[in-house]
């Protein structure tokens, strides 16, 4: 079943769409869209499809908070999300872009997969869009009962983290180091 909101969109609303039993699952075809499920069985896709919905937000809305509990990841199938760090300095507060918008096929809040389970982040969307959520909690569970699928799901993740870790290195390192006209030096 396809869910539109509008306005702010909390993990506790979207949780409450993958636990409600009225809700229809998703097909695991949507999900071999996706890279992450590269070399899962039949079965597997057929189990993640059970605990997955495809939600719809609008243009700025939240799917979550930084520190929430996290109960859910996301693959975005379209459009754009941010993600933000919540900044207070100098009696002034707002939420910081901490990258370039995440587009079609990636994912964010895997730290719904990792202890302690709480948002690092918030996440934000930057344009209508639409998202795969997957219940953080059964997900884990399904790869601890399955660990022969697990470790391949959570390898694929480890290389998508590692990916934006040193694309981050880059950023910050291009913004700090100033280039001058002989090139950098050794």
């Amino acid at each position: 079943m396809h869910q539109t909101y509008s306005g702010c969109v909390w993990s506790f609303y979207i949780n409450n769409l993958i636990t409600n039993e009225e809700e229809i699952m998703i097909s695991p075809e949507v999900l071999r869209r996706f890279p992450l499920f590269a070399g899962q069985s039949f079965y597997m896709l057929d189990e993640i499809a059970m605990i997955s919905n495809e939600v719809s937000v609008s243009e700025g809305d939240w799917l979550f908070h930084e520190e929430e509990d996290a109960d859910n990841f996301y693959l975005i199938i379209e459009g754009e999300v941010s993600l933000t760090l919540f900044l207070y300095y100098k009696g002034s507060s707002k939420h910081l872009k901490t990258t370039s918008p995440l587009t079609k096929g990636e994912l964010f809040g895997w730290s719904s997969l990792v202890p302690p389970h709480h948002y690092k982040m918030g996440a934000v969307a930057e344009k209508d869009s639409t998202v795969l959520v997957i219940n953080g909690k059964a997900l884990r569970q399904l790869f601890d009962d399955n660990p022969e699928f697990g470790y391949p799901f959570m390898k694929n993740i480890a290389e998508e983290i590692s990916d934006r870790l040193e694309y981050k290195i880059i950023q910050v390192l291009s913004m700090v180091l100033e280039p001058t006209e002989s090139g950098p030096e050794g």
